[in-house]
């Protein structure tokens, strides 16, 4: 499976679009940053309805703002995840901005979902989609601004819940092509747009399994936003940090999965 190291945020959203108030002048003093990043992701329609007992839903959202006397710095991460036997839908922001000669701030935010289903029959499929935004915009070359979606799906049979049977993974930066990555052909996918700083796509999952398979789907979304000046030495830390911070969530989460799991066969 493929793991994507980068910041992890999404889109489709309600978002606001970001305007910047007068930024004419560029003395230090009067430097502005804004990133801002969003996921959104929807998954419904199964084949088969998910068990009630088995529901997954998670949120996370850090955030950090500093600034000196004469500075501002402001971190928002709005963050929400819901699971029915029917649907799935989650989605997170993260917003990270400034204004002055010396400030810092970063929003970190996630949702995570899941269901379990027993296939029957062995036929399953579903529709789903998502959304991606990521802008990020400075105003002088000292400062920092940097965003980054992420949303995914994975597909696990209960049987080894440490590795997923299908996968799609989606991720977006601020000024960068959509990254999207397909498991299989098991997926179908359309691309509803993709513009500078956004992208949209919806599609369907279809695959036989054999009868009785019993299946696990969990939802991803991460949002990551950082706005600094001047610039950190370091800006590859800002990068890798949500990431890494991804992984660590997502290796917990796949523990409480078995957990529940192992519960469901006691």
């Amino acid at each position: 499976m493929k793991l994507s190291t980068k910041p992890v945020i999404q889109g489709l959203m309600l978002t606001a679009p970001i305007v910047l108030s007068s930024t004419i002048a560029l003395s230090p003093s009067q430097a502005a940053t804004v990133a801002r990043t969003s996921g959104k992701l929807v998954i419904e329609n199964f084949s088969w309805e998910g068990t009630p007992d088995d529901l997954l839903t998670d949120t996370i959202a850090l955030t950090n703002a500093i600034s000196s006397p004469g500075s501002k710095a402001v971190a928002e991460t709005p963050t929400k995840a819901v699971s029915t036997p029917n649907q799935l839908k989650q989605f997170s922001k993260a917003l990270a901005k400034g204004s002055g000669s010396d400030y810092s701030a970063s929003a970190l935010s996630g949702s995570d979902t899941g269901i379990r289903f027993n296939t029957q029959c062995g036929c399953f499929q579903f529709d789903f989609k998502a959304a991606l935004s990521a802008i990020a915009k400075a105003t002088q070359p000292d400062e920092q601004a940097s965003a980054g979606s992420f949303v995914a799906f994975y597909i696990f049979d209960n049987s080894d819940l440490s590795s997923p049977i299908d996968f799609l993974e989606a991720s977006l930066e601020a000024n960068t092509p959509l990254d999207l990555v397909l498991s299989s052909d098991s997926l179908n996918i359309e691309t509803l747009y993709e513009n500078p700083g956004k992208a949209g796509f919806k599609g369907y999952y279809q695959r036989h399994f054999e009868e009785g398979t019993q299946l696990t789907v969990r939802g991803v979304t991460r949002s990551a936003a950082v706005a600094a000046v001047p610039a950190p030495p370091l800006v590859i830390g800002w990068v890798i940090m949500p990431a890494l911070m991804w992984l660590k969530r997502r290796s917990q989460q796949k523990e409480l999965a078995q957990v529940v799991s192992d519960r469901q066969f006691e």
